[in-house]
């Protein structure tokens, strides 16, 4: 009867979970871990849902950054990322966040 044309479609998505996936998950534990565990050192008292994520993986850039620029060893690695570099950044971040804090409580206690 009629011929039709079978066109091979590749998907992107399952393609794309395949080849960045364990990268996106390394990243992801190791941006968590660091933030779960700068929140407890530093002690903040502002919980906010996802704030040690977020803190975590903006801290593994961060730290990863300040890590490279001085040139320093990466020490133990997570995958591909540095763990001391990820929790330097993210304890850096955390404890900006507590002189916030601090900062606060002392101008309500003040007035």
């Amino acid at each position: 009867m009629y011929d039709v044309a079978m066109y091979e479609v590749a998907p992107l998505a399952g393609r794309f979970l395949l080849d960045e996936g364990p990268y996106l998950a390394q990243q992801l534990l190791l941006g968590t871990l660091s933030g779960w565990t700068a929140h407890r050192l530093v002690g903040v008292n502002i919980n906010v849902h996802g704030l040690q994520v977020c803190f975590g993986l903006a801290g593994l850039y961060a730290g990863s950054w300040l890590w490279q620029s001085l040139s320093w060893q990466p020490g133990p690695m997570v995958g591909e990322f540095s763990l001391f570099a990820s929790l330097a950044g993210a304890i850096a971040l955390f404890g900006f966040l507590r002189l916030i804090e601090v900062a606060l409580a002392a101008a309500a206690s003040s007035s």
